[in-house]
Protein backbone atom coordinates (compact mmCIF):
# COMPACT_ATOMS: atom_id res chain seq x y z
CA UNK A 1 0.00 0.00 0.00
CA UNK A 2 1.25 3.35 -0.51
CA UNK A 3 3.30 5.17 2.15
CA UNK A 4 0.75 8.30 3.98
CA UNK A 5 3.04 10.59 4.64
CA UNK A 6 4.54 10.12 1.05
CA UNK A 7 1.29 10.93 -0.32
CA UNK A 8 0.90 13.91 2.02
CA UNK A 9 4.13 15.37 0.35
CA UNK A 10 3.65 14.76 -3.04
CA UNK A 11 -0.04 16.86 -2.58
CA UNK A 12 2.00 19.44 -0.40
CA UNK A 13 4.16 19.68 -3.68
CA UNK A 14 1.49 20.27 -6.11
CA UNK A 15 -0.37 22.74 -3.52
CA UNK A 16 2.45 24.73 -2.08
CA UNK A 17 -0.12 27.62 -0.78
CA UNK A 18 -1.65 24.73 1.60
CA UNK A 19 -0.36 23.99 4.90
CA UNK A 20 0.29 20.28 6.23
CA UNK A 21 -1.93 21.30 9.23
CA UNK A 22 -4.63 22.38 6.59
CA UNK A 23 -4.70 19.50 4.95
CA UNK A 24 -4.67 17.33 7.99
CA UNK A 25 -7.71 19.73 9.10
CA UNK A 26 -9.38 18.88 5.88
CA UNK A 27 -8.78 14.78 6.05
CA UNK A 28 -10.39 14.87 9.05
CA UNK A 29 -13.56 17.21 7.85
CA UNK A 30 -13.38 14.63 5.18
CA UNK A 31 -14.30 12.06 7.35
CA UNK A 32 -16.80 13.11 9.42
CA UNK A 33 -18.42 14.07 6.30
CA UNK A 34 -18.43 11.18 4.08
CA UNK A 35 -17.00 8.54 5.86
CA UNK A 36 -19.62 6.41 7.94
CA UNK A 37 -16.52 5.11 10.28
CA UNK A 38 -15.12 3.22 6.86
CA UNK A 39 -13.29 6.13 5.50
CA UNK A 40 -9.35 5.67 6.47
CA UNK A 41 -7.11 9.13 6.66
CA UNK A 42 -5.46 7.15 3.32
CA UNK A 43 -9.15 6.88 1.71
CA UNK A 44 -10.07 10.27 2.78
CA UNK A 45 -6.99 12.03 1.42
CA UNK A 46 -7.47 10.96 -1.69
CA UNK A 47 -11.20 12.28 -1.32
CA UNK A 48 -9.31 15.90 -0.73
CA UNK A 49 -6.98 15.61 -3.40
CA UNK A 50 -10.10 15.14 -5.60
CA UNK A 51 -11.53 18.36 -4.28
CA UNK A 52 -8.81 20.27 -5.04
CA UNK A 53 -8.45 19.27 -8.45
CA UNK A 54 -4.89 17.32 -7.80
CA UNK A 55 -3.99 13.21 -9.11
CA UNK A 56 -2.21 11.36 -6.32
CA UNK A 57 -0.46 8.14 -7.57
CA UNK A 58 -1.32 5.34 -5.84
CA UNK A 59 0.36 2.27 -6.34
CA UNK A 60 0.50 -0.94 -4.36
CA UNK A 61 3.08 -3.71 -4.68
CA UNK A 62 0.88 -6.57 -3.27
CA UNK A 63 -3.06 -7.87 -3.25
CA UNK A 64 -5.00 -5.95 -0.35
CA UNK A 65 -6.56 -7.41 2.48
CA UNK A 66 -10.20 -6.52 2.62
CA UNK A 67 -10.40 -4.87 5.85
CA UNK A 68 -7.89 -2.70 3.90
CA UNK A 69 -10.12 -1.54 1.19
CA UNK A 70 -11.22 2.43 1.97
CA UNK A 71 -14.07 4.43 -0.03
CA UNK A 72 -12.18 6.50 -2.42
CA UNK A 73 -9.48 4.24 -3.05
CA UNK A 74 -8.27 3.51 -6.99
CA UNK A 75 -7.05 1.28 -9.17
CA UNK A 76 -6.44 -1.43 -6.30
CA UNK A 77 -5.97 -4.82 -6.02
CA UNK A 78 -7.36 -7.55 -3.95
CA UNK A 79 -7.43 -11.11 -3.25
CA UNK A 80 -10.50 -12.73 -1.67
CA UNK A 81 -12.87 -15.70 -2.08
CA UNK A 82 -15.90 -15.78 -3.41
CA UNK A 83 -19.17 -15.72 -1.29
CA UNK A 84 -21.91 -15.43 -3.07
CA UNK A 85 -22.48 -14.61 -6.63
CA UNK A 86 -26.14 -13.00 -7.57
CA UNK A 87 -28.15 -12.77 -11.18
CA UNK A 88 -27.41 -9.40 -13.69
CA UNK A 89 -29.48 -6.76 -13.38
CA UNK A 90 -30.23 -3.72 -15.65
CA UNK A 91 -29.63 -0.20 -14.62
CA UNK A 92 -30.56 2.69 -16.79
CA UNK A 93 -27.65 5.50 -16.97
CA UNK A 94 -28.16 9.04 -17.25
CA UNK A 95 -28.17 9.45 -20.90
CA UNK A 96 -31.36 7.11 -21.06
CA UNK A 97 -29.36 4.31 -22.52
CA UNK A 98 -29.40 0.74 -20.18
CA UNK A 99 -26.33 -0.84 -18.80
CA UNK A 100 -25.87 -4.20 -16.68
CA UNK A 101 -24.60 -4.96 -13.11
CA UNK A 102 -23.94 -7.86 -11.23
CA UNK A 103 -22.75 -8.30 -7.53
CA UNK A 104 -20.61 -10.59 -5.89
CA UNK A 105 -19.76 -11.50 -2.09
CA UNK A 106 -16.24 -11.96 -1.16
CA UNK A 107 -14.90 -12.93 2.24
CA UNK A 108 -10.88 -13.40 3.17
CA UNK A 109 -9.40 -14.32 6.80
CA UNK A 110 -10.08 -10.92 7.84
CA UNK A 111 -13.46 -9.15 6.17
CA UNK A 112 -15.87 -9.19 3.86
CA UNK A 113 -16.53 -7.15 0.70
CA UNK A 114 -18.96 -6.51 -1.84
CA UNK A 115 -18.05 -6.38 -5.51
CA UNK A 116 -19.90 -4.99 -8.29
CA UNK A 117 -19.30 -5.94 -11.86
CA UNK A 118 -20.51 -3.35 -14.59
CA UNK A 119 -21.58 -3.67 -18.25
CA UNK A 120 -18.89 -5.94 -19.84
CA UNK A 121 -17.15 -6.48 -16.80
CA UNK A 122 -20.57 -8.87 -16.21
CA UNK A 123 -20.24 -11.88 -18.35
CA UNK A 124 -16.49 -12.82 -17.09
CA UNK A 125 -18.73 -14.64 -14.67
CA UNK A 126 -19.63 -17.34 -17.35
CA UNK A 127 -15.87 -16.40 -19.25
CA UNK A 128 -14.23 -17.49 -16.20
CA UNK A 129 -16.40 -19.98 -14.65
CA UNK A 130 -16.48 -18.11 -11.54
CA UNK A 131 -18.04 -20.42 -8.76
CA UNK A 132 -18.51 -20.07 -4.99
CA UNK A 133 -15.39 -20.97 -3.69
CA UNK A 134 -13.13 -19.60 -5.61
CA UNK A 135 -10.19 -17.70 -5.06
CA UNK A 136 -9.51 -14.49 -6.89
CA UNK A 137 -7.66 -11.66 -7.61
CA UNK A 138 -9.60 -8.34 -8.52
CA UNK A 139 -6.83 -5.86 -10.32
CA UNK A 140 -7.59 -2.20 -10.83
CA UNK A 141 -10.54 -1.80 -8.99
CA UNK A 142 -11.93 1.03 -7.22
CA UNK A 143 -13.67 1.43 -4.37
CA UNK A 144 -16.80 3.55 -3.19
CA UNK A 145 -19.61 3.93 -0.70
CA UNK A 146 -22.10 1.62 -0.48
CA UNK A 147 -26.07 2.52 0.50
CA UNK A 148 -24.96 1.61 3.65
CA UNK A 149 -21.57 3.55 4.28
CA UNK A 150 -19.34 0.23 4.08
CA UNK A 151 -16.66 0.38 1.07
CA UNK A 152 -17.93 -1.22 -2.53
CA UNK A 153 -15.60 -2.39 -4.79
CA UNK A 154 -16.34 -1.91 -7.99
CA UNK A 155 -15.16 -3.26 -11.84
CA UNK A 156 -15.39 -1.03 -14.47
CA UNK A 157 -13.51 -0.96 -18.13
CA UNK A 158 -9.75 -1.76 -17.11
CA UNK A 159 -10.38 -3.82 -14.30
CA UNK A 160 -9.33 -7.54 -14.40
CA UNK A 161 -10.16 -10.78 -12.41
CA UNK A 162 -8.05 -13.58 -12.32
CA UNK A 163 -8.47 -17.30 -10.73
CA UNK A 164 -5.74 -18.57 -8.13
CA UNK A 165 -4.89 -21.42 -6.88
CA UNK A 166 -4.60 -20.24 -3.31
CA UNK A 167 -5.26 -22.38 0.35
CA UNK A 168 -4.00 -19.45 2.44
CA UNK A 169 -7.44 -17.99 2.26
CA UNK A 170 -9.82 -19.78 5.10
CA UNK A 171 -12.05 -22.20 2.97
CA UNK A 172 -15.90 -21.48 3.38
CA UNK A 173 -16.11 -24.33 5.95
CA UNK A 174 -13.54 -23.08 7.94
CA UNK A 175 -15.16 -19.59 8.87
CA UNK A 176 -19.05 -22.27 9.17
CA UNK A 177 -21.44 -21.24 12.31
CA UNK A 178 -23.11 -23.46 14.12
CA UNK A 179 -26.78 -22.71 14.86
CA UNK A 180 -25.65 -22.13 18.65
CA UNK A 181 -23.60 -19.59 17.69
CA UNK A 182 -26.53 -17.27 15.99
CA UNK A 183 -27.58 -14.84 18.77
CA UNK A 184 -27.61 -11.64 16.98
CA UNK A 185 -28.17 -10.17 13.45
CA UNK A 186 -25.84 -10.88 11.33
CA UNK A 187 -25.37 -10.90 7.54
CA UNK A 188 -23.15 -12.97 4.63
CA UNK A 189 -23.05 -16.37 7.33
CA UNK A 190 -21.62 -19.75 6.40
CA UNK A 191 -23.56 -21.88 8.23
CA UNK A 192 -23.51 -25.70 9.09
CA UNK A 193 -26.57 -28.10 10.50
CA UNK A 194 -28.04 -31.25 10.39
CA UNK A 195 -31.07 -31.22 8.53
CA UNK A 196 -33.86 -31.88 11.50
CA UNK A 197 -37.08 -31.67 9.48
CA UNK A 198 -38.17 -32.15 5.95
CA UNK A 199 -37.59 -29.48 3.70
CA UNK A 200 -40.58 -28.34 1.85
CA UNK A 201 -41.19 -25.65 -0.86
CA UNK A 202 -44.27 -23.40 -1.11
CA UNK A 203 -45.22 -20.95 -4.42
CA UNK A 204 -46.50 -17.17 -2.93
CA UNK A 205 -47.86 -14.44 -4.51
CA UNK A 206 -46.79 -10.62 -3.31
CA UNK A 207 -49.66 -8.30 -3.10
CA UNK A 208 -48.62 -6.68 -6.38
CA UNK A 209 -48.73 -9.78 -8.16
CA UNK A 210 -45.52 -11.36 -8.03
CA UNK A 211 -44.36 -14.94 -8.21
CA UNK A 212 -42.60 -16.25 -5.63
CA UNK A 213 -40.94 -19.42 -4.12
CA UNK A 214 -40.20 -20.55 -0.53
CA UNK A 215 -38.34 -23.01 1.05
CA UNK A 216 -38.08 -23.72 4.80
CA UNK A 217 -36.55 -26.75 6.87
CA UNK A 218 -35.44 -26.65 10.41
CA UNK A 219 -31.49 -27.21 11.08
CA UNK A 220 -30.15 -27.21 13.91
CA UNK A 221 -27.27 -29.51 15.99
CA UNK A 222 -26.78 -31.22 19.71
CA UNK A 223 -30.60 -29.96 20.29
CA UNK A 224 -29.78 -26.62 19.21
CA UNK A 225 -32.39 -25.62 16.48
CA UNK A 226 -33.60 -22.76 14.26
CA UNK A 227 -36.13 -22.23 11.74
CA UNK A 228 -34.20 -21.75 8.09
CA UNK A 229 -36.35 -20.41 4.84
CA UNK A 230 -34.88 -19.88 1.49
CA UNK A 231 -36.57 -17.51 -1.01
CA UNK A 232 -36.51 -17.51 -4.59
CA UNK A 233 -33.77 -19.75 -4.45
CA UNK A 234 -34.89 -23.55 -5.88
CA UNK A 235 -32.24 -25.49 -4.12
CA UNK A 236 -33.19 -28.53 -5.46
CA UNK A 237 -30.55 -30.08 -3.80
CA UNK A 238 -31.58 -29.29 -0.91
CA UNK A 239 -35.20 -30.98 -1.47
CA UNK A 240 -33.39 -34.19 -2.04
CA UNK A 241 -31.73 -33.90 1.35
CA UNK A 242 -32.93 -36.28 4.44
CA UNK A 243 -33.78 -35.60 7.78
CA UNK A 244 -30.27 -36.28 8.96
CA UNK A 245 -28.31 -34.93 6.50
CA UNK A 246 -25.25 -32.20 6.81
CA UNK A 247 -25.26 -29.20 4.79
CA UNK A 248 -23.43 -26.18 5.03
CA UNK A 249 -25.72 -23.06 3.35
CA UNK A 250 -23.73 -20.28 2.18
CA UNK A 251 -24.53 -16.18 2.33
CA UNK A 252 -27.17 -17.04 4.96
CA UNK A 253 -28.58 -14.15 7.37
CA UNK A 254 -29.81 -14.03 10.69
CA UNK A 255 -33.25 -12.46 11.43
CA UNK A 256 -34.99 -11.61 14.80
CA UNK A 257 -38.66 -11.44 14.85
CA UNK A 258 -40.25 -11.16 18.60
CA UNK A 259 -37.37 -12.69 20.20
CA UNK A 260 -36.99 -15.69 17.93
CA UNK A 261 -33.91 -15.88 15.35
CA UNK A 262 -34.57 -17.60 12.45
CA UNK A 263 -31.73 -18.20 8.97
CA UNK A 264 -33.05 -16.51 6.13
CA UNK A 265 -31.24 -16.61 2.54
CA UNK A 266 -31.82 -15.64 -1.49
CA UNK A 267 -31.04 -16.55 -4.69
CA UNK A 268 -27.49 -15.49 -3.88
CA UNK A 269 -27.25 -18.69 -1.16
CA UNK A 270 -25.70 -21.69 -2.09
CA UNK A 271 -26.10 -25.18 -0.13
CA UNK A 272 -23.36 -28.21 0.29
CA UNK A 273 -24.51 -31.01 0.98
CA UNK A 274 -21.84 -32.38 3.04
CA UNK A 275 -23.21 -35.71 4.28
CA UNK A 276 -26.38 -37.40 2.42
CA UNK A 277 -29.26 -39.25 4.21
CA UNK A 278 -31.51 -40.03 1.91
CA UNK A 279 -34.87 -38.62 1.60
CA UNK A 280 -37.65 -41.68 3.03
CA UNK A 281 -40.21 -42.33 1.05
CA UNK A 282 -43.50 -41.99 2.94
CA UNK A 283 -47.16 -41.15 2.89
CA UNK A 284 -47.35 -37.36 3.13
CA UNK A 285 -48.16 -37.03 7.16
CA UNK A 286 -50.72 -34.31 6.11
CA UNK A 287 -54.53 -35.97 7.08
CA UNK A 288 -53.13 -39.03 7.95
CA UNK A 289 -55.50 -40.15 10.64
CA UNK A 290 -54.15 -41.68 14.23
CA UNK A 291 -55.32 -42.37 17.30
CA UNK A 292 -53.44 -41.53 20.24
CA UNK A 293 -53.62 -41.82 24.03
CA UNK A 294 -52.40 -39.37 26.26
CA UNK A 295 -52.00 -37.70 29.51
CA UNK A 296 -53.21 -33.95 29.92
CA UNK A 297 -50.51 -31.13 30.49
CA UNK A 298 -51.22 -27.83 29.34
CA UNK A 299 -54.98 -26.63 27.92
CA UNK A 300 -54.96 -22.76 26.03
CA UNK A 301 -58.08 -20.70 25.94
CA UNK A 302 -60.46 -21.18 23.45
CA UNK A 303 -60.58 -18.90 20.61
CA UNK A 304 -62.26 -18.60 17.09
CA UNK A 305 -61.10 -20.00 14.23
CA UNK A 306 -60.81 -18.11 10.58
CA UNK A 307 -64.34 -19.79 9.72
CA UNK A 308 -65.59 -18.94 13.08
CA UNK A 309 -65.90 -22.17 14.68
CA UNK A 310 -64.28 -21.94 18.55
CA UNK A 311 -61.01 -24.16 19.08
CA UNK A 312 -58.87 -25.05 21.84
CA UNK A 313 -54.80 -26.10 21.59
CA UNK A 314 -53.84 -28.77 24.31
CA UNK A 315 -50.34 -30.31 25.05
CA UNK A 316 -50.46 -33.92 25.44
CA UNK A 317 -47.89 -36.58 26.54
CA UNK A 318 -48.45 -39.95 24.42
CA UNK A 319 -47.32 -43.31 25.06
CA UNK A 320 -44.78 -43.06 23.31
CA UNK A 321 -43.43 -40.10 25.72
CA UNK A 322 -43.78 -37.55 22.59
CA UNK A 323 -45.36 -34.70 23.75
CA UNK A 324 -47.97 -33.73 20.74
CA UNK A 325 -49.94 -30.66 20.47
CA UNK A 326 -54.08 -31.41 19.84
CA UNK A 327 -55.84 -28.99 18.32
CA UNK A 328 -60.22 -29.27 19.20
CA UNK A 329 -62.25 -27.30 16.79
CA UNK A 330 -65.83 -27.10 16.91
CA UNK A 331 -67.85 -29.09 19.00
CA UNK A 332 -64.86 -30.61 20.41
CA UNK A 333 -63.68 -27.85 21.56
CA UNK A 334 -66.11 -27.93 24.62
CA UNK A 335 -64.65 -31.53 25.73
CA UNK A 336 -61.31 -29.53 27.17
CA UNK A 337 -63.28 -25.73 27.47
CA UNK A 338 -65.96 -27.18 29.71
CA UNK A 339 -63.72 -29.01 32.04
CA UNK A 340 -59.80 -27.93 31.45
CA UNK A 341 -58.97 -30.55 34.54
CA UNK A 342 -59.81 -33.34 32.23
CA UNK A 343 -56.25 -35.37 33.02
CA UNK A 344 -55.85 -38.06 30.31
CA UNK A 345 -58.01 -38.38 26.74
CA UNK A 346 -57.89 -40.64 24.27
CA UNK A 347 -58.86 -39.15 20.39
CA UNK A 348 -58.47 -39.58 16.86
CA UNK A 349 -57.55 -36.79 14.66
CA UNK A 350 -55.74 -35.92 11.21
CA UNK A 351 -51.68 -35.20 11.45
CA UNK A 352 -50.94 -31.34 10.47
CA UNK A 353 -47.23 -32.05 10.79
CA UNK A 354 -45.32 -35.10 13.17
CA UNK A 355 -46.41 -33.73 16.66
CA UNK A 356 -49.81 -31.57 15.53
CA UNK A 357 -53.26 -33.29 15.19
CA UNK A 358 -56.64 -31.46 14.08
CA UNK A 359 -60.18 -33.50 15.92
CA UNK A 360 -63.00 -31.54 15.07
CA UNK A 361 -65.37 -34.71 15.66
CA UNK A 362 -66.81 -35.08 19.35
CA UNK A 363 -67.33 -38.64 18.91
CA UNK A 364 -63.79 -39.59 17.88
CA UNK A 365 -62.46 -38.41 21.58
CA UNK A 366 -63.10 -40.55 24.94
CA UNK A 367 -62.23 -38.72 28.27
CA UNK A 368 -60.52 -41.69 30.04
CA UNK A 369 -60.57 -42.28 33.60
CA UNK A 370 -59.13 -40.00 36.16
CA UNK A 371 -58.43 -43.44 38.25
CA UNK A 372 -56.03 -43.95 35.03
CA UNK A 373 -52.48 -43.20 35.74
CA UNK A 374 -51.24 -40.24 33.50
CA UNK A 375 -47.65 -39.17 32.73
CA UNK A 376 -46.71 -35.73 34.43
CA UNK A 377 -44.97 -33.00 33.34
CA UNK A 378 -41.27 -32.45 34.47
CA UNK A 379 -41.07 -28.87 36.36
CA UNK A 380 -37.95 -27.34 35.62
CA UNK A 381 -35.76 -25.09 37.39
CA UNK A 382 -35.38 -21.51 35.86
CA UNK A 383 -31.84 -21.85 35.57
CA UNK A 384 -31.75 -25.39 34.14
CA UNK A 385 -33.96 -23.86 30.90
CA UNK A 386 -32.30 -23.90 27.82
CA UNK A 387 -33.70 -22.52 24.30
CA UNK A 388 -33.70 -25.92 22.15
CA UNK A 389 -36.06 -27.67 25.01
CA UNK A 390 -39.54 -28.66 24.87
CA UNK A 391 -42.40 -26.56 26.02
CA UNK A 392 -41.23 -25.45 29.54
CA UNK A 393 -43.46 -26.36 32.76
CA UNK A 394 -41.92 -24.75 35.93
CA UNK A 395 -43.19 -23.35 39.39
CA UNK A 396 -42.82 -19.43 39.50
CA UNK A 397 -43.41 -16.09 41.74
CA UNK A 398 -44.20 -12.93 40.51
CA UNK A 399 -41.73 -10.87 40.80
CA UNK A 400 -43.16 -7.52 39.01
CA UNK A 401 -46.86 -6.28 37.74
CA UNK A 402 -48.22 -6.86 34.03
CA UNK A 403 -47.11 -4.37 31.62
CA UNK A 404 -49.22 -4.52 28.95
CA UNK A 405 -48.86 -2.51 25.92
CA UNK A 406 -49.94 -1.89 21.86
CA UNK A 407 -47.08 -2.65 19.64
CA UNK A 408 -46.81 -2.17 16.07
CA UNK A 409 -45.01 -4.78 13.91
CA UNK A 410 -42.54 -4.19 10.83
CA UNK A 411 -45.67 -5.16 8.66
CA UNK A 412 -48.07 -2.33 10.17
CA UNK A 413 -49.74 -4.65 12.38
CA UNK A 414 -50.88 -3.61 15.63
CA UNK A 415 -50.83 -6.91 18.44
CA UNK A 416 -51.00 -6.80 22.57
CA UNK A 417 -47.68 -7.61 23.75
CA UNK A 418 -47.84 -8.18 28.37
CA UNK A 419 -44.76 -9.11 29.69
CA UNK A 420 -43.79 -9.16 33.57
CA UNK A 421 -40.86 -11.29 35.78
CA UNK A 422 -41.22 -14.02 37.36
CA UNK A 423 -38.37 -16.35 39.64
CA UNK A 424 -37.35 -19.27 41.59
CA UNK A 425 -34.94 -19.89 43.82
CA UNK A 426 -32.67 -20.85 40.84
CA UNK A 427 -33.11 -16.87 39.37
CA UNK A 428 -35.39 -15.18 37.37
CA UNK A 429 -36.97 -14.63 33.85
CA UNK A 430 -39.22 -12.36 31.45
CA UNK A 431 -42.49 -13.58 30.77
CA UNK A 432 -43.86 -12.74 27.40
CA UNK A 433 -47.31 -13.43 25.72
CA UNK A 434 -48.23 -12.04 22.61
CA UNK A 435 -51.84 -10.97 20.48
CA UNK A 436 -54.49 -13.35 21.86
CA UNK A 437 -51.72 -15.24 24.45
CA UNK A 438 -51.48 -11.47 25.99
CA UNK A 439 -54.44 -12.19 28.09
CA UNK A 440 -53.12 -15.00 29.71
CA UNK A 441 -50.71 -12.66 31.69
CA UNK A 442 -52.29 -9.87 32.18
CA UNK A 443 -53.71 -8.71 35.85
CA UNK A 444 -50.96 -10.94 37.53
CA UNK A 445 -49.50 -9.16 40.62
CA UNK A 446 -46.45 -9.63 42.39
CA UNK A 447 -45.60 -12.19 44.96
CA UNK A 448 -48.55 -14.53 43.33
CA UNK A 449 -47.33 -18.18 42.80
CA UNK A 450 -47.39 -19.34 39.46
CA UNK A 451 -47.57 -22.62 37.49
CA UNK A 452 -46.31 -22.36 34.35
CA UNK A 453 -47.34 -24.78 31.69
CA UNK A 454 -46.48 -25.06 28.25
CA UNK A 455 -44.30 -22.07 27.59
CA UNK A 456 -41.50 -21.98 25.63
CA UNK A 457 -37.96 -20.37 25.91
CA UNK A 458 -36.61 -18.31 23.73
CA UNK A 459 -33.00 -16.21 23.53
CA UNK A 460 -33.23 -12.59 23.18
CA UNK A 461 -31.04 -10.44 21.60
CA UNK A 462 -28.85 -9.65 24.66
CA UNK A 463 -28.69 -13.23 25.57
CA UNK A 464 -31.34 -12.98 28.33
CA UNK A 465 -33.96 -15.84 28.61
CA UNK A 466 -37.76 -15.59 27.64
CA UNK A 467 -40.71 -17.94 28.38
CA UNK A 468 -42.70 -17.00 25.48
CA UNK A 469 -46.84 -17.99 26.13
CA UNK A 470 -48.25 -20.32 23.16
CA UNK A 471 -51.67 -20.61 22.69
CA UNK A 472 -51.83 -24.35 24.49
CA UNK A 473 -50.27 -22.66 27.57
CA UNK A 474 -52.10 -22.29 30.92
CA UNK A 475 -50.82 -21.04 34.01
CA UNK A 476 -52.26 -22.60 37.70
CA UNK A 477 -52.62 -19.72 40.26
CA UNK A 478 -52.56 -20.05 43.82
Amino acid sequence: MADFRKLVSDLLVQKPELSEQKLLELIEQKKKKVGGGYLTDQGALFLVASDLGISLDYASSQDLSLKDVYIGANSITVKARILAIYSAREYERKDGTRGEFRKILLVDGEGSARLTLWDEKVKLVEELSLKVGDVIRIANAYVRAALDGSPSLNLGQKGTIEILQDDKIPSLRSKAKKVSDVKSIQQSIVLECVVQSAPRKSDFTTKDGRQGTLLQFVGGENRAEMRVVIWNNPLDELLNAGVGSRILLVNVRSKETNGIYEIHGDEGTMVQIISHVPVKQTAPLQNTVIEIEGSVLSVGDTRLTKNGLPSVQALLVGSDYKIYTAILIGDASSILSDNPSIRKLGLKGRLVDERRLICDDKASITVLPSSDKGKEAVLTKLSKIETDSAPIFCDVIALSKCNADEITTKEGETVRKAELIVGDETGETRLTAWREEAKLIEGIQPGEKLRLKGFQAQKGKDGSMTLLAKPYSSIERS
